[in-house]
Formats: C-alpha cells, structure tokens, sequence
C-alpha cells in the first residue's frame, strides 16, 4: 500500500505556533501494591505532534473533505509539506490526523462563497 500525499491543489497549513510534543513509545503499568514498570512499545508511535490551521475556499473544503475520506478518515499516514522548526526550510514529512479529529468552522458567506477555518493535530514521524 503506497502513502498518499498531500493534494498540491490545496493551501499549506498555517502554524499559529511551533511545540512540538515528544512522547516515546512506553507503556507504564501501576501494580496494585503502588509500584510501576514502564518498558517500550514494540511499534513506532509518532515522534511529536504539530497544530495546523488551513483556510478553504468551499471548493477547496470539497477537495479537502475527499483526500481525507480518503485516508480512511484522518487513520492513515500521508506526506505532507511542513516547516517544522524555526528556519525557512520546509521538509516533507509523514504525518497523520491525530484521532482523526479536524474542526471546521465557517468564516466567512456571502451568496456565492464560503471560507472554512479547518483545525486539527497532526502526528508527526521523525
């Protein structure tokens, strides 16, 4: 099965800011006596996490809602185009909708045209 990319018709997203949440992989289980063993996680979980806003057009939404319908609804890694430091450059990277959870909210109608402020939290591989 081959990774989608990030469809080049649409807007980057725009960072309001940079964190970037690193969590490794462990499993940390608390014994009833009180005491606790943490080990690692066999699989690769992501590295960190980044929050990204894009602004859609309601044409661009379309685009938008079928590329992520397309990614099994926000579950499936995808490459994507992303500044993730505070340098210019920007490196493509795998990444995939934390939870599968994005927000839309509407910005801006008018009769013919409607802006969407699409917010959501990416998962990002190292």
């Amino acid at each position: 099965m081959s990774i989608l990319s990030y469809p080049v018709t649409l807007p980057q997203p725009l960072q309001e800011s940079y964190s970037a949440d690193y969590k490794p992989s462990l499993i940390r289980t608390t014994f009833t006596d009180g005491s606790a063993r943490q080990r690692t996680m066999p699989y690769n979980a992501s590295d960190f996490s980044v929050s990204c806003v894009l602004m859609l057009t309601g044409a661009q939404w379309v685009d938008f809602w079928n590329f992520y319908k397309s990614l099994n609804y926000g579950s499936d890694w995808f490459t994507m185009n992303l500044p993730l430091d505070n340098s210019d450059t920007v490196n493509t990277r795998t990444v995939r909708i934390k939870n599968g959870a994005i927000k839309k909210d509407l910005q801006f109608r008018n009769t013919s045209n409607f802006v969407y402020k699409v917010s959501f939290t990416l998962d990002v591989k190292e």
